[in-house]
């Protein structure tokens, strides 16, 4: 089952964004979108902003405790 990394990147993919295109909308570094699509930990207002950026309306609660 893929983590919420992974979910982020299929979503910043399906919206046909680069990592430097998503980073600059979300406000991270195009290093630190790679960390979190890798699964590194988030803060959650970062996620938060990751969903707005991608209109991502909800992620099961069992995703983000992976």
């Amino acid at each position: 089952m893929p983590h919420i990394g992974e979910l982020l990147k299929q979503a910043r993919k399906k919206k046909g964004l680069t990592q430097a295109e998503a980073a600059a909308k979300v406000g991270v570094s195009q290093g630190v979108l790679s960390q979190h699509e890798s699964g590194s930990d988030m803060r959650v207002t970062t996620l938060i902003s990751y969903c707005k950026v991608y209109g991502i309306k909800q992620i099961p609660v069992s995703k983000l405790t992976q």
